[in-house]
Order: C-alpha cells, then sequence, then structure tokens
C-alpha cells in the first residue's frame, strides 16, 4: 500500500519549487507540516502506515 499526496499537497510543493520568497516557503513548509501531522494521526492505527 503506498500513501499517495492529496491534491493541495502536490500543489503546495510546485509552488515551494518555484518560489524565491523566502517568507512564502516557509509559510508552506509550515502547511505542509501541518497536513503530514493530521496524516499521521489519522493512520496512527494502521499498520501498515508506518
Amino acid at each position: 500500500m503506498m500513501l499517495q499526496p492529496t491534491s493541495e499537497q502536490v500543489e503546495l510543493r510546485k509552488k515551494l519549487l518555484s518560489s524565491t520568497n523566502e517568507k512564502e516557503k516557509e509559510m508552506i513548509r509550515k502547511r505542509l507540516k501541518e497536513i503530514a501531522i493530521q496524516q499521521r494521526e489519522a493512520l496512527k492505527d494502521c499498520p501498515f502506515a508506518h
């Protein structure tokens, strides 16, 4: 089972790679981290997701 990124994660990653503004990059990284934490919590009882 492979975990696929959400469309929001894909768009944020594209913005992160194309951005030159450090403040914007930091905001994008923060949002990506929030999403990762939410996914980890949602899958914490799934033995195949770790």
